[in-house]
């Protein structure tokens, strides 16, 4: 009540509560009700508005006078699909007839009538009846109207001229009558029969045009046109029923290429032939009859993507894109020579040529096709690569879909180079600063041979030496650790095996990181555990690409070796099982490290312990002499384990001694008495004394130093190599201990001391290199008389260094000859000259004589009394010096002496000219 108050302005004639009370009375019901269905009320434009809407209309705008001519009654039946006959054509002046008619036809659709046609015919009707009789219309489902009765499913888009087509036609409501539906169609000149069949409320329409052109489809439901009809369509020609073929087949540029049309009569004139270029331009071809249809061809005119259309009445029968090409646009480039087992590559340029379908083929003397030849690469430019594995000419090809390129075939004719042959360590491996040879023979063939050495991007210097004609030898000198690449090219290509590896090492940067003083014994040799394994670590950093291996010898053969290879540093490690000595060989790059082989020795396994088998050895477990360090060593190593205790008892007091361990379970004693006399001494081996104890030990006073006495070649230098020789005499300096060590400034040289007599020793040093060593010989650790003694050590002698020239080794004539010769002996060493003559009679007395004592030339000469022939032999430190021994002819007259000249092939003075020059 409040919301018809606010929106329809209702007033409120009855309360709330009596309006929903039961025993609300019919007439205040109905006073209040009629405020919504009275004129000019909510409910009365209501059913004014749902009258317009449904007839689509606004000329109606009262229920009396705008209603009572009958009219909109029938258009409202008609609009809910009841049928009206005469609609909409009827007699607007007869209200009583249209009343009627309305009543009778909304009687079809359900709805009873409430009042008589006299009655509603009447402009002073009752709108309240009206409006009853217009509600029951509200309520009707409304029916479709003829024209809506049925509905048509159809896509006539393609149809074609004898072909079978169909459409479908629908029921659209539940009361249509089948036979009441009419289909046909018309064509320009004919109407194609239509074959209709039901099923379920669905007509399945066949029909088959026997024209092209327009047509028309009609459909009737009672006489009515249906909606849409009628449905316009063409129907086309058959095209399916038209071939197009193009040849040839691929297109090439300046061919020509013919387009044949297969159709029939009926559709030449209607057939067009459309062109276009791969530049864009479109042309119509030129058409030419026959038996089944028509040509049309045209002739490319550069290379590229043409497309044909084949046209029938605007509608495309066919549509080809043709590639067409040129092979004349495509290029075969490569070399004209070639190397057995070398790749051999040839570019073909397609880029242009409008096609990339390449093929290629090689062809070898007597028209042998070669396998594996290889076509690479997908870009513009393809290689055509092979090996030839032959001398000989080989033809190579290649074709643009079967037509042959610009260039080809082209001919490469192939020679061996593995006939060249290379040889030498250079080319392999090498050692920094030490230089490193190869040999080149290349067997004949014509051509250069060039040769590179680089590493890390340097070059490297190449000597070329020419043995002969066809071999060569090259070196080189190694600067650096790397890989050495060597490039040796013939004829400008190399040859089988270049560019070569070299890898050059310097095993010299080998680095011992294992502390070895710790390890040795007193013999300098490794001490070696039993079944305990020894690692040796190195650092190879710097070596350059090499590899460490080792070698252990042990007693009964060679030992498991295991090498843990890092990227810069190496352990080598081993187990010894075996007594003995065991020499440890270490390489670099299969070179021998300086320190190899090491010395080392293993005791065995360890033995039970056992103080009956510890040995006392040493001078100082039987004298010493006052004031000198005396030693002796306690020897445990096959006594087991132990512990060593050591007690010196003199008559009034006991002596400290010192217990140094060695390795192999043994110990060195040191102890020194400040007085002379006798003592015993007693060792413990674990607390166990020994059986041969105690030793009587007897001190004497010490010897006098001053005099010993060092004689000895010797003392007067030698030669790098040479063993020099030293006597040393302490008879009447008493006993006492002799020590010798000898030096450079840059390493030691061996020293071998032997007491040949008592008292008396021979010492002998061996100095590796020329230079200045110091000799030191102590006599119970004092320097003796002399001591240290200066050696100046020389080069071993050379004689190839030494040249003789002057008159006196050449021919010459008795009257005028000239029997003086030097002798140069600058850089050949340490040596003794020595020059003998022989002639006619036998020997011949020789003066030499030089200017100073260091002189290094010496001047020789004899004196001939008689012509003949002369042996000249010069010879240094007992070998013939080069061109020694000399033949010298002295004739009598000068007519001899150029005949003699002639004979020999020089000119008078050529050999002194040559020394002259060569000086």
């Amino acid at each position: 009540m409040h919301l018809a108050k606010e929106h329809l302005n209702v007033p409120r004639v009855i309360s709330p509560e009596d309006f929903a009370s039961s025993n609300l009375d019919e007439l205040s019901a109905m006073t209040y009700l009629s405020y919504f269905i009275r004129k000019n009320s909510p409910g009365y434009y209501n059913t004014l508005n749902w009258v317009c809407k449904q007839l689509k209309t606004t000329n109606i705008s009262n229920l009396n006078t705008d209603w009572n001519d009958g009219y909109y009654l029938c258009g409202l039946v008609y609009s809910l699909g009841g049928e009206v006959p005469g609609w909409p054509n009827l007699n607007r002046n007869d209200h009583l007839a249209n009343c009627q008619l309305g009543i009778d036809c909304a009687k079809k659709l359900g709805i009873d009538p409430i009042l008589t046609a006299a009655e509603m015919s009447d402009p002073n009707v009752d709108h309240l009846t009206v409006m009853a009789y217009i509600s029951k219309f509200q309520t009707v489902t409304p029916r479709k109207s003829k024209a809506e009765k049925i509905t048509l499913d159809c896509d006539l888009r393609d149809v074609t001229v004898g072909n079978l087509s169909q459409f479908l036609v629908k029921v659209a409501d539940e009361d249509t009558d089948e036979t009441k539906v009419k289909v046909w169609l018309t064509g320009p000149a004919s109407s194609p029969p239509v074959h209709v069949t039901w099923s379920k409320g669905m007509a399945t329409c066949t029909f088959q045009p026997s024209e092209a052109g327009l047509h028309k489809l009609y459909a009737q439901y009672d006489g009515t046109e249906i909606h849409g009809c009628p449905v316009t369509f063409t129907v086309l020609h058959d095209l399916s029923k038209v071939r197009v073929t193009g040849l040839p087949d691929p297109c090439q540029v300046g061919k020509n290429f013919t387009i044949e049309v297969f159709c029939s009569a009926d559709l030449l004139d209607s057939v067009e032939v459309k062109l276009k270029s791969p530049i864009g331009n479109v042309n119509m071809l030129n058409k030419t009859s026959t038996t089944d249809g028509l040509v049309a061809s045209f002739k490319p005119s550069l290379p590229g993507l043409w497309t044909y259309q084949v046209l029938v009445g605007n509608r495309e029968v066919n549509s080809t894109s043709l590639q067409a090409f040129d092979p004349l646009k495509a290029w075969l480039t490569g070399p004209e020579h070639g190397v057995i087992g070398e790749e051999a590559s040839f570019n073909v340029n397609i880029r242009d040529c409008g096609s990339s379908d390449l093929e290629t083929e090689v062809e070898f003397s007597g028209g042998r096709k070669i396998e594996d030849v290889k076509l690479v690469g997908q870009s513009d430019v393809r290689q055509i690569v092979f090996l030839p594995k032959l001398s000989g000419v080989y033809r190579v090809k290649a074709t643009i879909r079967g037509e042959p390129v610009k260039g080809s075939p082209k001919a490469l004719e192939v020679v061996d180079p593995g006939q060249i042959v290379v040889s030498g360590e250079g080319l392999v491996k090498g050692y920094k600063g030490v230089e490193a040879y190869y040999n080149v023979n290349k067997q004949g063939l014509a051509g250069e041979i060039v040769t590179t050495v680089e590493v890390s991007g340097q070059v490297v210097p190449v000597v070329k030496e020419t043995i002969s004609q066809n071999e060569f030898l090259f070196h080189y000198v190694p600067y650096l650790v790397g890989t050495y690449k060597i490039d040796i090219k013939w004829d400008g290509k190399h040859i089988p095996g270049s560019p070569f590896s070299a890898q050059v090492t310097d095993k010299s940067k080998v680095i011992f990181l294992t502390n070895l003083n710790e390890m040795k014994d007193d013999n300098d040799h490794i001490a070696l555990e039993y079944d305990k394994e020894v690692c040796l670590e190195f650092d190879v950093s710097r070596a350059g690409p090499g590899k460490l291996t080792g070698e252990i010898l042990s007693p009964v053969g060679k030992l498991p070796v295991h090498v843990n290879h890092g990227s810069d540093y190496v352990k080598v490690s081993f187990k010894s099982q075996h007594e003995g000595d065991h020499y440890i060989h270490l390489y670099w790059s299969d070179v021998p490290l300086d320190v190899s082989p090491l010395l080392a020795y293993c005791p065995g396994p360890p033995m039970p312990l056992d103080a009956s088998k510890v040995v006392v050895v040493g001078r100082g477990a039987e004298m010493a002499r006052a004031t000198v360090p005396a030693r002796f060593v306690i020897d445990g190593k096959k006594a087991g384990p132990g512990v060593p205790k050591v007690r010196l008892q003199g008559v009034q007091s006991e002596l400290a001694v010192q217990i140094r361990p060695l390795k192999y379970n043994r110990y060195q004693c040191i102890y020194t008495s400040n007085l002379p006399g006798s003592f015993l001494l007693f060792v413990y081996w674990s607390d166990v004394l020994l059986q041969s104890c105690p030793f009587k030990i007897t001190i004497t006073s010490r010897g006098d130093v001053r005099k010993v006495k060092v004689t000895g070649a010797g003392l007067n230098g030698g030669i790098a190599g040479n063993e020099l020789s030293f006597c040393v005499d302490t008879v009447e300096a008493g006993p006492g201990e002799v020590t010798a060590e000898c030096h450079s400034h840059r390493q030691s040289a061996l020293c071998d001391l032997l007491e040949t007599s008592t008292g008396i020793y021979t010492l002998k040093v061996y100095p590796a290199e020329t230079e200045k060593y110091i000799l030191q010989i102590r006599y119970d650790g004092v320097q003796v008389p002399g001591s240290p003694f200066i050696l100046r050590v020389g080069d071993p002698p050379d004689p190839s260094r030494v040249k003789v020239f002057g008159p006196g080794i050449e021919d010459g004539h008795i009257d005028t000859f000239e029997s003086r010769f030097l002798v140069d002996t600058h850089g050949a060493g340490a040596g003794q000259l020595a020059v003998k003559i022989r002639g006619p009679r036998g020997g011949f007395k020789v003066e030499m004589r030089r200017e100073t004592e260091n002189e290094r030339i010496i001047n020789c000469r004899y004196d001939p009394s008689e012509p003949g022939s002369y042996e000249i032999a010069v010879r240094w430190s007992g070998h013939h010096v080069p061109g020694s021994p000399f033949n010298v002819r002295i004739v009598e007259t000068r007519e001899e002496l150029k005949k003699l000249i002639s004979e020999r092939g020089y000119r008078p003075h050529e050999k002194q000219m040559g020394w002259k020059a060569e000086i």
